[in-house]
């Protein structure tokens, strides 16, 4: 990417050539992401864990694929698409994608939005309130059967798990939305640096760690618009899930599919777009690197743990690294000057 070219313009003038292809791409992987929607009809649990289990290889190979496509101009076939979901799974791209850390993220905000949400219902919506109480009074009567006909009947109740159940499944996405967009690059930076799992994570958390606003604000500058339609997705296809649908499950998977329908378009872009911001915080993670090893050869040091031709090797590697940290920055500021000059200038 030309250091004065926008993350935004570069991903799109990348995918001139190659649109067919990218299009099967996104094609094959919107219809896989539709198995964990088809098993959240019989479970809204298992959307959940469907999603983790099977989505999120299949957008990680999805993402990979893009990248192949323009880099080879070759085209990629559908069984190189679903033999590259399992390379998720390995030890180089473990934990990728944070799914771990997004699972407690997601149940700590179900556990949030249970608990305001039923105490906003309650002082709000008369009709639940009242509802509720009647089934705890069938309850106390030793009547649980009658408490289970009762809460199957009540419209009202129905009307506020449908509330409860669309606005937890809402932040989930959310969520899931921001995590793909900061662990993005993750894929990149993996196959950059070559590390597996363990010692990959900690290089990309310390890159956050040290450069999170400016990652996030130039990350949602390029791909605000997936969020935004996805939430409005989810929005409509819920809607008219719970008005036309007999099972709430039914009309959460109807809003999770329409969510990503109107995302999919995007994921070329996305692909593209996540490899020309690694580009741009290229000195940066190079940065990451050497100051993990440099906490490591540090920790040797005072185990005695290493020998001096081993540490001579570390050095030499982290003045490498270093010297490819610094050469990024000036870089960064010879292409930010040159930007401001022209700026100038236009004025």
């Amino acid at each position: 990417m030309e250091r004065n070219k926008s993350v935004a313009r570069s991903a799109l003038e990348s995918l001139k050539g190659i649109g067919p292809n990218v299009f099967a791409i996104s094609l094959a992987v919107y219809v896989l992401c539709l198995i964990p929607i088809a098993i959240g009809l019989l479970d809204s649990i298992g959307l959940v864990f469907a999603f983790l289990l099977i989505g999120f290889p299949v957008i990680f190979s999805g993402q990979m694929s893009i990248l192949y496509a323009y880099s080879s101009k070759k085209m990629t076939s559908n069984i190189a698409l679903f033999h590259g979901a399992f390379s998720y799974y390995g030890m180089q791209y473990r934990g990728v994608y944070a799914a771990i850390r997004l699972l407690i993220k997601v149940i700590l905000a179900w556990i949030i939005v249970y608990f305001i949400g039923s105490a906003i219902l309650m002082a709000s919506y008369p009709g639940f309130a009242g509802a509720i109480t009647s089934a705890g009074e069938y309850v106390l009567k030793g009547d649980n059967q009658g408490a289970y006909n009762f809460i199957l009947g009540s419209e009202a109740i129905s009307n506020g798990v449908k509330i409860l159940l669309g606005a937890g499944t809402g932040v989930t996405l959310l969520f899931t939305f921001h995590n793909f967009l900061v662990y993005g690059m993750n894929p990149y930076v993996r196959t950059m640096i070559g590390r597996d799992g363990g010692p990959g994570n900690v290089i990309y958390r310390d890159f956050l760690r040290r450069n999170r606003w400016k990652f996030y604000a130039e990350t949602y500058k390029a791909f605000w618009m997936i969020p935004t339609l996805g939430m409005l997705g989810f929005a409509i296809g819920y809607t008219l899930g719970c008005l036309y649908l007999s099972q709430v499950s039914f009309a959460l998977s109807a809003g999770v599919a329409a969510s990503l329908l109107l995302v999919i378009p995007f994921f070329p872009y996305y692909a593209m777009g996540n490899s020309f911001l690694l580009e741009e915080f290229e000195p940066q993670f190079y940065a990451s690197v050497y100051f993990s090893i440099l906490d490591m050869s540090n920790k040797l040091k005072a185990t005695g743990q290493i020998t001096p031709a081993e540490q001579a090797s570390i050095d030499e590697a982290l003045e490498k690294l270093k010297q490819r940290a610094e050469k990024g920055k000036e870089e960064d500021e010879s292409s930010s000057s040159e930007s401001n000059d022209s700026d100038t200038t236009e004025k």
